[in-house]
């Protein structure tokens, strides 16, 4: 009680004082100063008097806004988690495996939603979204070694109408140098 310091909570200091003083010097039954049972009660008047009551309907509000941000899933399904643990929501439920949902990225969720095999639980939407990523990264990855191994085609450049023509790269004016030595001349 020593180390509790300052004019918010003197006030409340002095009635935990007091109340272990009466606790313990009481004429009938008065407990020790080693019973459990003191240390109890204190802990449960600390948590009563300084717990912040509206943390779990701020951390509802949180958890109702969050959204996925850009493609990284693993550090939204980290957020939503701590967030649902803190606001008291089973992550089994399935109107949070709903709020999860919701907050996947549209197209994302859109790709869930596709699925033969629609995901209804908070693990099967993870598994899901996990899958989905896994499978645009790998049409990106392969859409860009295709376009990697076609040929060449030059500098394009914009008609007038918009489109786009691509020159040959023989179509351009190449410098070289000439050795006058080779030639010989009649």
């Amino acid at each position: 009680m020593s180390l509790i310091k300052g004019p918010l909570v003197n006030d409340w200091k002095q009635d935990q004082i007091a109340d272990l003083v009466q606790k313990t010097t009481h004429a009938q039954n008065p407990l020790g100063y080693d019973k459990e049972v003191l240390w109890t009660a204190y802990q449960t008047a600390f948590d009563d008097a300084f717990t912040d009551t509206t943390k779990k309907q701020g951390t509802q509000s949180k958890l109702k806004h969050l959204q996925m941000q850009d493609d990284d899933l693993d550090r939204y399904i980290a957020r939503f988690k701590h967030l649902a643990r803190d606001a008291g929501y089973d992550l089994a439920a399935l109107a949070t495996a709903d709020l999860f949902a919701l907050g996947l990225r549209k197209k994302l969720f859109n790709a869930c939603m596709f699925r033969d095999n629609q995901p209804e639980t908070f693990n099967e939407w993870i598994i899901a979204a996990k899958a989905e990523l896994t499978k645009r990264a790998r049409r990106y990855t392969m859409q860009e070694s295709a376009y990697q191994s076609q040929p060449y085609h030059g500098k394009s450049y914009k008609q007038s109408n918009g489109h786009r023509n691509y020159m040959h790269p023989n179509d351009r004016t190449v410098p070289i140098d000439v050795d006058p030595s080779v030639y010989t001349y009649a």
